[in-house]
Order: C-alpha cells, then sequence, then structure tokens
C-alpha cells in the first residue's frame, strides 16, 4: 500500500457499521478478501481497524460496503490577538 498523507484517513464502510483501517492496514488486500467472500458465498473477513484492533465481519453477497478515503482538513489557527483587541491582519 501507499504511504498515506497526513491528515488522510481510510473508512470502510459495511451495511450501517463504519470502521476506521489502521495507519498500516493494505486496501487492495481488503478489496481482494471482501470480493473472494462474496464469491464464496459468504465468509468472515478480518479488518485491521485503528489503533491495532481488528474486527471480524461477515461478508456475503448481499452485504454492502463502501471504502472511502477522508482527507481532513486542518482548522485555520487563530489571529494573533493583543490585549488591546487589536489584530494582526495578514491579508493586505
Amino acid at each position: 500500500m501507499t504511504a498515506r498523507s497526513p491528515g488522510e484517513k481510510t473508512i470502510v464502510a459495511i451495511d450501517d457499521d463504519r470502521f476506521e483501517l489502521d495507519a498500516d492496514a493494505s486496501v487492495p488486500e481488503l478489496r481482494d478478501a471482501i470480493e473472494r467472500a462474496v464469491a464464496s458465498g459468504g465468509t468472515f473477513v478480518d479488518i485491521e481497524v485503528a489503533h491495532g484492533n481488528s474486527v471480524a465481519v461477515l461478508v456475503t453477497p448481499r452485504t454492502r460496503v463502501i471504502i472511502s478515503v477522508i482527507h481532513e482538513i486542518a482548522p485555520e489557527p487563530e489571529p494573533i490577538s493583543y490585549s488591546s483587541g487589536l489584530h494582526i491582519i495578514d491579508d493586505i
């Protein structure tokens, strides 16, 4: 798997449950395991989720799976304020 950029998370939604993948989890391997489970009529798929935990999910041909990558946006830093109430304006 390619390295993730900072602030990037991979989320797997299986039916009504959502799981954040561990940073070291391989998405291509997970996709292959899900496709094999569907082709076999259904079997458990192990998913490495955040913080080194894992979960086993029964995947069948009727299971809905969505894999998405989310890029979190860092909040804008608060402007520096002074005790007089003045603010530095950087856009001028």
